[in-house]
């Protein structure tokens, strides 16, 4: 790895070290003319093996700086989980004074943030102990953060300090650009496209003939309704007989694994399970590349990035209407929008799919020019690139 050079502007990047978005985001940045410093402010979360390995090529400009050392807690085990629960009691102080003492040190630029609430809040406890501190801030807002916490008067308030603070804003959803601005953001909106960066549809796909498999976003808690996707996926599944399906469950947790082991063997269909991280980009690309479908459900979103892929696969989308994949899909043509509130619509959106309601290949043609015209890897690295330029014209300190 290539030191940090003092001849360029530094960017400190403050967000969830273990998220494959915020490494595929960095990955647009690796040979940039800017130094990036990458830190983030949960002591629990493990680095993403894709952001070390960023870190670690030759070339690399991206230098990742923890403010919990792992080194010197070696056997503390209980500390890190200790260190989160008296953190929540005085309001992200303690991982602010220890962010505040990292921006001291390095003296960056530029401070993006990517995420709003585990690294948006401490940000600005650090920041407000820097009193005279002018860096300029660019807030992004990953998935349906700001939509979904709007909604709770003391998240609201936190939200609004920090986008009050914020010189930049960029979120992956034109709802989120819009709210921002509700909640007092008052600099420049960068473009609005993927957090995770650029994806290109694949050059050869699978007829929709020859795939068997289902796949449906497992994740369930207080936005993720993995378990009722899967339950309403099965029943449209059971309901035919023309084809033999398998429903293949990722990123699941508890309640959804639960929910597979009830229904397997309640029936002929198969359920095949992977918990959260279980499956590589690549892993996840291959099972959309199998899949007539890709089944999601949520109580709040953004895009979701599994959306995109899929779309990229050549899978049909389904996805609940919390999202703004609205800013994507066309309504019972190039994808199906679930009502919220009405996730058993999923099972009539499924049925639909087996018994040939929609032109698949169509769809998975349409599905390909909007990610050409969205989602164009080149155009959004040219357009990343660009933005840091922008926040960075007049305040570099070298």
């Amino acid at each position: 790895m290539s030191p940090v050079s003092d001849s360029k502007p530094k960017v400190l990047v403050v967000g969830m070290l273990d998220s494959i978005h915020l490494a595929r985001w960095l990955s647009q940045l690796v040979v940039a003319e800017f130094e990036i410093l990458v830190t983030g402010t949960s002591p629990y979360r493990k680095i993403r093996r894709e952001l070390q390995e960023l870190a670690e090529r030759p070339d690399s400009n991206i230098r990742i700086a923890e403010i919990f050392p792992r080194a010197k807690l070696a056997g503390l085990r209980i500390f890190p989980a200790l260190a989160w629960i008296l953190d929540r009691l005085f309001q992200d102080r303690i991982r602010g004074y220890l962010l505040s003492r990292l921006i001291a040190r390095s003296s960056p630029a530029l401070i993006h943030v990517n995420e709003l609430q585990v690294a948006g809040y401490p940000t600005v406890r650090a920041l407000d102990r820097l009193r005279d501190s002018t860096i300029p801030l660019w807030s992004t807002n990953y998935g349906s953060e700001i939509v979904w916490y709007s909604k709770f008067a003391s998240h609201k308030n936190r939200l609004s300090a920090l986008l009050q603070r914020s010189s930049f804003f960029s979120a992956e959803c034109k709802r989120d650009s819009v709210l921002a601005t509700q909640l007092g953001f008052r600099g420049i909106v960068f473009p609005t496209y993927p957090v995770s960066g650029g994806i290109e549809p694949l050059k050869s796909m699978t007829p929709s003939s020859h795939r068997t498999k289902i796949a449906v976003k497992g994740y369930d808690n207080k936005w993720g309704m993995g378990s009722e996707a899967l339950r309403a996926t099965w029943l449209a599944v059971e309901g035919q007989t023309e084809r033999e399906i398998e429903i293949v469950a990722f990123s699941c947790n508890r309640p959804t694994l639960r929910q597979a082991r009830a229904l397997n063997g309640a029936g002929r269909t198969r359920i095949v399970t992977y918990p959260k991280g279980a499956l590589s980009h690549t892993e996840m690309i291959a099972l959309f590349s199998n899949s007539l479908a890709y089944v999601g459900a949520s109580r709040s979103d953004g895009i979701s990035t599994s959306v995109i892929e899929a779309m990229s696969a050549g899978a049909f989308p389904i996805q609940t209407d919390s999202s703004c994949s609205s800013e994507w899909l066309s309504h019972n043509q190039t994808g199906y929008l679930v009502p919220a509130g009405a996730p058993e619509t999923i099972e009539e959106a499924v049925a639909g799919v087996l018994a040939g309601k929609y032109d698949l290949e169509e769809s998975r043609r349409a599905n390909a020019r909007k990610l050409l015209e969205k989602a164009d890897p080149t155009k959004l690295r040219a357009l990343s690139i660009n933005s840091y330029r922008q926040a960075l014209k007049g305040s570099t300190t070298s």
